[in-house]
């Protein structure tokens, strides 16, 4: 019973979030299943392991789809190769084995968090407009360079955000899967 209400409460949360928290519950979702991949690499138990990443690598794919071009297709291939750099190293820690690269991805994601908890902060009481689907021929662009990430800090993230270029125009809200 108490699982069920739990349930319930995220699904509404999910349901009545804006965009700038929607990406950061999947972004905390992917941190808590690494989490839970290591623990369970610590136990011996590789089945589990495995299944913790495989579902944090569904969340990372997640952050992928949301991501859109329409509006800022710099800031969009930016935050799209940053993903993409996720779902490459849990892909790569999963077939290995590899706390340490689950741990370098856990360094990725704390930063994401920081930047869409102040992205939340900032857009705090605004209501979004409303939200389109990603186009069907939608494709990743490019990989991100190291001087390409610093425009991902919290500050340029949330300039962005109150310029609108950021909600609908570039995130778009997760079709999440029932998981039941």
């Amino acid at each position: 019973m108490q699982a069920t209400a739990r349930e319930n409460y995220l699904a509404t949360e999910v349901m009545t979030a804006p965009p700038q928290k929607l990406q950061l519950l999947l972004i905390e979702g992917a941190m808590r299943f690494c989490n839970l991949a290591l623990a369970r690499w610590e136990q011996g138990d590789q089945e589990a392991a495995g299944e913790a990443l495989t579902r944090a690598q569904g969340v990372i794919t997640e952050l992928i789809a949301g991501v859109r071009p329409e509006h800022n297709r710099e800031l969009a291939r930016k935050a799209t190769s940053i993903y993409l750099y996720l779902f490459r190293t849990l892909v790569d820690a999963h077939m290995r084995h590899d706390a340490q690269m689950v741990q370098d991805a856990m360094r990725v994601l704390e930063i994401e968090r920081g930047t869409w908890q102040e992205v939340c902060r900032r857009l705090a009481g605004t209501t979004p407009p409303p939200l389109e689907t990603a186009p069907a021929d939608y494709t990743p662009l490019g990989d991100l360079s190291a001087n390409e990430y610093k425009s991902t800090h919290p500050k340029t993230i949330a300039a962005n955000s109150e310029r609108g270029w950021l909600g609908s125009s570039v995130l778009a809200r997760p079709q999440l899967a029932n998981r039941g």
